[in-house]
């Protein structure tokens, strides 16, 4: 079975091999472990990766910067990402930076 990859990024790339992400460096060698249910490309030093039903941030250590609290994550410019949680009809953002 051939790995899915996330786009590579600051010479990192995220790879689904089973049923775990990981990332690995442009040799293919392993950098950070398998450990995450979904996790996407470096962006600024920062990848996002989700853990159960919620998403946080790692550096490219594999280091936990933000732990996983958020429900919804999307990158909109330098170091902005918006958290979305569904009230009724409607959903609140919360800026973080």
């Amino acid at each position: 079975m051939l790995p899915k990859t996330e786009e590579d990024n600051e010479g990192l790339a995220a790879v689904l091999l089973g049923e775990k992400w990981r990332f690995i460096d442009k040799s293919g060698e392993l950098v950070i472990d398998p450990q995450y249910d979904s996790a996407y490309y470096f962006n600024e030093g920062l990848a996002t990766v989700k853990i159960g039903d919620k998403f946080g941030f790692i550096d490219r250590s594999g280091n936990m910067v933000i732990q996983p609290q958020y429900d919804g994550v999307d990158d909109m410019f330098s170091m902005v990402w918006l958290r979305f949680t569904p009230v009724g009809d409607i959903q609140k953002a919360k800026l973080v930076i």
